[in-house]
């Protein structure tokens, strides 16, 4: 795999995998269909980490872990409308930026 310039993923393939995925996950918890949420993140998170540890700019890096230790956070409390936003306005965001 090879990085470009800025720190992008060439991949494009990928990325746009994980960010359909990713807009899964929070029309699910949105819905509070949580099990199917779950499910789907399941899946979707090996393919994110490889993303994450791809990206040439290590700060974009520490940012996306941030983000995500947060969404732990929420899925920990159970909060689920949190974790459907920081996916959602956090994570995908940051992701589309890379992308674009």
């Amino acid at each position: 795999m090879f990085i470009g310039e800025g720190g992008k993923i060439v991949n494009q393939e990928l990325l746009t995998e994980v960010i359909e995925n990713l807009n899964k996950v929070t029309d699910y918890l949105y819905q509070e269909n949580i099990p199917v949420a779950n499910q789907t993140l399941f899946i979707v998170l090996p393919k994110l980490d490889r993303c994450i540890s791809e990206i040439a700019d290590e700060e974009v890096q520490e940012i996306l872990k941030e983000k995500l230790t947060a969404s732990l956070s929420a899925m920990e409390e159970e909060d689920y409308i949190l974790l459907a936003d920081l996916i959602q306005y956090e994570v995908i965001d940051i992701l589309k930026n890379i992308k674009d």
